[in-house]
């Protein structure tokens, strides 16, 4: 574990207001289940051997809540985490003691991931299971979130293949969202640029930058011919835009990945940008090196 030594930027603790509510939910619907099991074994019909195999099953589902009670209240019950954020990495805490869990460099993580924003998928389920498929798009429309504001687990994947779950709940100063992005997206930044001027190149995924161009397995595009670098969408997906003097509409690379794509679109446009300044150094590798 290599502990950072930069500047001290954010820092998020546990908090356990929202494992709360899960565990009563999960508590109350076990109670639900059983009550519902036994009212029908003892008030239902005649005991018989079908309806002691019905019984059994029942009880077998009432089970699959149970199970759910107990893992929220795991998660209720179990020592809270503290994440620090730095200017060069990160370090895992123990919120109590402030023993250090994990801790790493940013240039020792691969990227950071993130999952569905839960309030969205809560939201979309409740109106596909009152008003069907037009409820459902609807609530997911009044659903909106910027990445600020939405409720998502996030993902710490480490260069040594150990991945870092970090749940909704840090949030107490603040979520890390905004703060892991800010700090990740300029250390990879730098060190992306870094690499360019000493001649080497830069992996994003499956996709290569390179000091003459982006390449993508066996599709190779020259600076001069890219337009901009964008984020599609939410999922992480990041469109390379370039021009091709045999298509009509600008064609686009892809890729999906997850924190670094910030770092990616901020190269290429950065490279764009240099190439429309400097225009007599269209394609001369030395570009990075002024």
């Amino acid at each position: 574990m290599t502990v950072p030594n930069g500047t001290l930027v954010s820092e998020s603790t546990q908090t356990k207001a929202q494992a709360g509510r899960t565990f009563v939910i999960w508590t109350l619907a076990t109670l639900a289940f059983f009550l519902i099991v036994y009212a029908l074994s003892t008030f239902g019909p005649e005991d018989t051997d079908p309806q002691r195999g019905n019984d059994a099953i029942c009880y077998s589902i009432a089970l699959l809540p149970a199970i759910g009670m107990i893992l929220a209240g795991l998660n209720l019950f179990q020592q809270r985490k503290k994440l620090e954020i730095y200017t060069d990495g990160f370090i895992l805490r123990n919120a109590k003691d402030g023993n250090n869990l994990e801790s790493a460099l940013w240039r020792e993580v691969n990227d950071i991931t993130w999952s569905q924003d839960r309030q969205r998928t809560t939201n979309r389920t409740a109106g596909y299971l009152f008003f069907g498929i037009i409820g459902a798009l609807i609530a997911s429309s009044l659903s909106e979130t910027t990445w600020e504001n939405s409720k998502r687990d996030l993902y710490i994947k480490l260069a040594n293949k150990k991945k870092i779950t970090l749940d909704i709940s840090f949030e107490a100063p603040q979520k890390p969202n905004v703060p892991l992005m800010n700090e990740t997206r300029k250390a990879w930044l730098a060190e992306a640029i870094q690499s360019l001027r000493n001649g080497k190149d830069v992996a994003f995924g499956n996709l290569l930058v390179t000091v003459a161009g982006v390449k993508q397995g066996d599709k190779f595009v020259e600076w001069k011919a890219i337009i901009e670098a964008k984020s599609i969408n939410q999922d992480g997906k990041v469109g390379i835009v370039w021009t091709d003097p045999s298509k009509k509409k600008p064609q686009i690379m892809s890729v999906r990945l997850g924190l670094r794509g910030n770092a990616l679109v901020q190269l290429v446009n950065k490279r764009v940008e240099k190439n429309i300044g400097l225009s007599t150094r269209l394609g001369n590798p030395n570009s990075y090196r002024s």
